[in-house]
Formats: C-alpha cells, sequence, structure tokens
C-alpha cells in the first residue's frame, strides 16, 4: 500500500528475495502537474497499488534507474503504455 512521505510524495514496500537474501523493494510515487505520476523503481503492481495510483493521478513516467530496479517496470509498462 502507498504511504505519503511528504507532499505529492508516496512509497510502497513489498518483500523480494533476491539470491536467496530477503532484501524488499521500494517505489517511490511523485506526483507532478496536472497530475502526471511519476513511477521510480516500480515494484509488483497490484490491485490495490493500480487502484490507489489511479486516485492519485495519470501514471506517466516509469523509471528504472538502475539493472536491480527494472524487475517490475515491463509489468508497469503494460499497464501504463
Amino acid at each position: 500500500m502507498l504511504r505519503e512521505i511528504d507532499e505529492e510524495i508516496w512509497v510502497a514496500e513489498q518483500p523480494l528475495r533476491y539470491l536467496g537474501l530477503s532484501v524488499g523493494t521500494r517505489m517511490t510515487v511523485v506526483r507532478l502537474e496536472n497530475c502526471e505520476l511519476a513511477v521510480i523503481s516500480p515494484i509488483q503492481a497490484s490491485d490495490a497499488i493500480v487502484s490507489q495510483l489511479s486516485q492519485l493521478g495519470t501514471v506517466k513516467h516509469i523509471i528504472a534507474p538502475n539493472l536491480y530496479h527494472y524487475l517490475f517496470a515491463a509489468n508497469f509498462k503494460s499497464l501504463y503504455p
């Protein structure tokens, strides 16, 4: 579930195992002008996350800043082409 950490900024966290370690994963959402959303390091998109995002605005930008943050980018791209 998304939780607001500052004005126009939210995060959501999920468990993630990588190479046998529990490392977790965190997505950041920033609301830009005109209610456009930038999703940084997307996590697995659940129905709850998709619903919350739609209440905040429209996902227009999906950012996977490095090779460790791309795992769920394709899933988000299919939901928000």
